[in-house]
């Protein structure tokens, strides 16, 4: 909770937030990376799920994304499965890829969604 206030975010723990950023982990490839955030009174509702749901479409027919990539901690089984019912395809595992505020160290799992994917999905 402190790490969220030293950046100016308040109590972001207890919200909800989508944001689009630059893909970090592609190189010279014009793609967004989805990052996302429920705090606890609002997780395992399809809050997360309906937001992404408008930020995807956004992201590929508004700002004209080819490749829309986000990252998951391995254990949050939950928003793997939000990525999933979204389209996004599991890319591999980042072992000892993020340290927590708390200092905990967790692996993450890369997912991503190309835009003829999702324009194919749409078709259906």
């Amino acid at each position: 909770r402190d790490y969220y206030a030293s950046r100016g975010l308040g109590d972001v723990y207890k919200r909800q937030v989508v944001w689009l950023s630059p893909d970090s982990l592609r190189y010279q490839m014009e793609s967004l990376s989805l990052e996302y955030f429920v705090g606890e009174a609002f997780a395992g509702r399809g809050l997360m799920t309906e937001a992404l749901g408008a930020v995807v479409p956004y992201a590929f027919q508004t700002l004209g994304a080819p490749v829309l990539s986000a990252r998951v901690l391995r254990e949050n089984k939950a928003s793997q499965r939000v990525l999933e019912k979204l389209g996004f395809t599991r890319e591999g595992l980042l072992r000892r890829a993020v340290r927590c505020p708390g200092g905990q160290v967790h692996d993450d799992v890369p997912f991503s969604l190309l835009r003829q994917e999702w324009e194919a999905s749409q078709r259906e």
